[in-house]
């Protein structure tokens, strides 16, 4: 484990935006990184909170914030780790993923690899279709049905 702080004096609010650099606390935060020569690894980070000094206070009392890059806001995994963790999970899927970033001591559920993948996902805004083929079809005779929605213009894509 290896432990970190920032060097910074003041932080920003993400609120209203104004510096400060009255430290009211402190707290101790993990995350996990990528290994360091075979073995795993995570940082435990010294966060300060600052009292908010803004004309408008709509918060009182802030947590020092590092990039997303870096370490998002709530965030278990530095960046870094999660970029790896996301093309892990595009290239393998869910299970064979899990089980190749056990042997890269990166360890990672299944579960975890698909939801990282749909969280990153970008999400394309599509043109309502102007037509529109329906199916019905049946999976086994006499035992489940299904229903296909399909936009004829574009192929289903």
């Amino acid at each position: 484990m290896l432990s970190v702080r920032s060097a910074a004096v003041r932080a920003q609010c993400p609120s209203c935006g104004t510096w400060s650099s009255r430290v009211q606390s402190s707290y101790r935060r993990t995350a996990s990184d990528l290994p360091l020569s075979g073995r795993a690894a995570s940082l435990a980070e010294r966060v300060r909170r600052f009292h908010c000094d803004g004309a408008q206070r709509t918060r009182r009392i802030f947590a020092e914030r590092h990039g997303e890059e870096i370490l998002a806001p709530f965030a278990r995994r530095t960046g870094r780790l999660e970029i790896v963790v996301h093309h892990l999970g595009l290239a393998l899927g869910g299970g064979p993923g899990a089980g190749f970033a056990r042997r890269l001591q990166v360890p990672v559920s299944n579960d975890t690899l698909i939801r990282v993948v749909r969280r990153r996902a970008t999400a394309k805004a599509y043109a309502p279709p102007r037509a529109v083929g329906i199916d019905d079809f049946a999976f086994r005779r006499n035992c489940r049905y299904g229903t296909i929605v399909v936009d004829l213009e574009n192929r289903g894509s």
